[in-house]
């Protein structure tokens, strides 16, 4: 409304009777080179919006107040008939077709989601001639699922209460969700997902299905398993304070996540915003090492692969990184306990999701859509690869050590002081999950790529981890041979390789070889899950598989093997800086009085380590 002349539309003649196509895509041409539609520079919101029809002049011709639209349902006039409707057939060129007039009222309730001590009565509202129909196991409530409202719900035990409105003539309308947790004390925040059973566990794109003998392996990784399809269903998402007052509630699209640690027992979860389920964006500030306080999307890790250890690995080196002065990205991190349809489902760590918005948020940049984000070696999450294939491209077309202005030209397009942090981390943490590695710019002159530090569970996992090997091996890096092209290049320069090893020993002696205040971190993490964990073991133990994890199958035995890994942490974490420091000075040829001018004496082995 506050463009009315934002496209205009020249040399355009619509004959009598006939119609014009216009797509709102935000181009100004079919990518298809297709000439029967006219595309425009501009985007309509899934939730809601206004177009204006205008003359040369500006004045107003028409206007179509657009309400929010589910996906697949348009909305226009009905010529035949009169009046605005909604519609689920498409007719571009023509005349609509038959439509709907709309939705019946969605219903409320008198209580909100949270935490109760006793049952709890919920009274259900919807104005006359409304029919309610609700369900209490996470369903969808339809006109043949579910029970017709009669009055007012006591709850005895934990349920995921769902209600919709159904009247003749009208679409039902969007589910009512809200979870009703009875008796439960928690520590931590809780989070509530709602989904039907039948997208959780159904043999075709279950969430969380295995599938028929014939889909599923009966070996590790079980890769032909449903789960691993990570089909993403529509559920609800519900977010309590500790004490189980209710903070926010919205529809959302649910998704597993992750890759390996899919095949524990307990699994990783995506939970994504979109407009067709209410809202784009999750609005509540989640993390109390962000200033953000909104989200597009998030993630539910069951730990990663270090679920099976100390479920605070991956975080703790993490908050390593934010204790420095680096400009790496990384994942915020809040354990929480999770409930899914009103079961307690364990306890997770929240954190962010590494994406466009989120890297647009930490950077501080307007336009998500304009950055390029790639995982690996080449793999596009945004944007495109073109920009990086033609650094690494250029990289290896010339000799860096011999020809300054291409080393310039290189620092001019990478984040050197980025970079370099990154190596080092990895090296010195010893990650042997060399495929996790992300890295972005923005699409504009002069950006230079950044990289993330994220999924850090073979992180700090052995002591004796050579990670020069690991990350500076000239076969590739880990043991998949990842690109590790760029940071070998740069390392035969001279003088980039006294950068490196000048920043390493920095963060080395400031940050790295301080064990004590490390493992104090650890402690105090670990302090914060603890008084959660026996629940948790007692929902998960009698489910761990031999083949994917050795942890004990009861959950007093599970919680005395997570306080072992922990002490074990302990030691890998004492021994790190020694065994580390030998590991440079080896690969780099350098003596001991070298190394010392970079990292300063060799950190003593503690006599208290195994």
């Amino acid at each position: 409304p506050n463009h009315p002349r934002k496209c205009q539309l020249s040399n355009v003649t619509i004959p009598a009777g006939g119609y014009l196509v216009v797509f709102a895509s935000g181009l100004t041409a079919s990518p298809s080179g297709r000439s029967e539609i006219t595309h425009v520079p501009m985007r309509l919101s899934a939730l809601g919006d206004t177009v204006l029809l205008s003359d040369p002049s500006g004045a107003l011709v028409d206007k179509l107040v657009v309400p929010q639209l589910e996906t697949d349902v348009s909305y226009g006039r009905d010529f035949d008939h009169g009046g605005l409707f909604y519609y689920t057939e498409t007719t571009a060129g023509t005349k609509n077709g038959a439509g709907f007039s709309g939705y019946a009222a969605q219903p409320t309730m008198d209580k909100a989601g949270g935490t109760y001590s006793q049952q709890v009565t919920v009274t259900l509202s919807a104005p006359e001639g409304v029919t309610i129909r609700y369900t209490t196991d996470g369903s969808e409530p339809t006109e043949e699922n579910g029970q017709e409202y009669a009055g007012p719900i006591t709850l005895t035990k934990s349920a995921a209460l769902r209600a919709r409105g159904f009247k003749e003539g009208l679409r039902p309308s969007n589910i009512t969700t809200a979870t009703f947790l009875l008796n439960v004390y928690h520590s931590l925040p809780i989070l509530c997902l709602t989904c039907d059973p039948d997208d959780l566990y159904n043999d075709e794109d279950g969430i969380l299905a295995a599938g028929t003998a014939e889909t599923f392996d009966h070996n590790p990784p079980f890769k032909k398993a449903t789960y691993w399809k990570k089909t993403p269903h529509a559920g609800n998402f519900e977010y309590f304070t500790a004490e189980g007052k209710s903070q926010l509630n919205q529809g959302v699209e649910l998704q597993l996540n992750g890759q390996y640690s899919m095949d524990q027992a307990q699994k990783s979860w995506r939970i994504t915003a979109k407009a067709k389920y209410g809202s784009a964006t999750l609005d509540y500030p989640f993390f109390s090492d962000r200033p953000y306080t909104s989200y597009h999307s998030l993630v539910l890790r069951n730990g990663g692969q270090d679920g099976k250890y100390t479920r605070i690995i991956d975080a703790l080196q993490a908050r390593i990184v934010g204790w420095t002065d680096s400009t790496l990205f990384t994942m915020a991190y809040e354990p929480v306990i999770v409930y899914l349809n009103g079961e307690y489902w364990g306890q997770y760590n929240l954190r962010e999701r590494i994406n466009k918005y989120s890297i647009a948020d930490y950077e501080g940049w307007s336009d998500p859509e304009k950055i390029d984000l790639i995982k690996g070696n080449n793999q596009v999450i945004s944007g495109t690869y073109d920009n990086y294939k033609a650094l690494k491209e250029f990289v290896k077309s010339h000799d860096l050590a011999e020809d300054p202005e291409a080393l310039q030209t290189v620092l001019d397009w990478v984040d050197v002081d980025n970079y370099f942090d990154f190596m080092i981390f990895e090296i010195y943490f010893g990650n042997t999950d060399a495929g996790n590695i992300k890295f972005y710019r923005r699409q504009a002159e002069g950006e230079k790529w950044r990289w993330c530090l994220f999924d850090m569970d073979w992180g700090y996992f052995m002591s004796n981890r050579n990670g020069c090997k690991i990350w500076l091996d000239p076969k590739g890096a880990g043991d998949k041979d990842f690109d590790n092209w760029l940071i070998l290049a740069l390392l035969e320069v001279p003088e980039m390789k006294e950068k490196f090893l000048t920043r390493f020993g920095q963060l080395f002696q400031e940050t790295l070889s301080d064990t004590d205040r490390i493992w104090a971190e650890a402690q105090k993490m670990a302090a914060v899950i603890q008084p959660e964990l026996l629940f948790h073991y007692n929902r998960w133990s009698s489910e761990n598989n031999k083949w994917i994890t050795e942890e004990p199958t009861s959950p007093e035995a599970n919680y005395t093997y997570w306080e072992s890994r922990m002490k074990r942490l302990n030691n890998v974490l004492k021994k790190r800086p020694n065994l580390c420091w030998g590991y440079i000075r080896d690969w780099f040829g350098m003596t001991d009085a070298e190394m010392e001018r970079y990292f300063g004496p060799q950190p003593v082995m503690p006599d208290d380590v195994q």
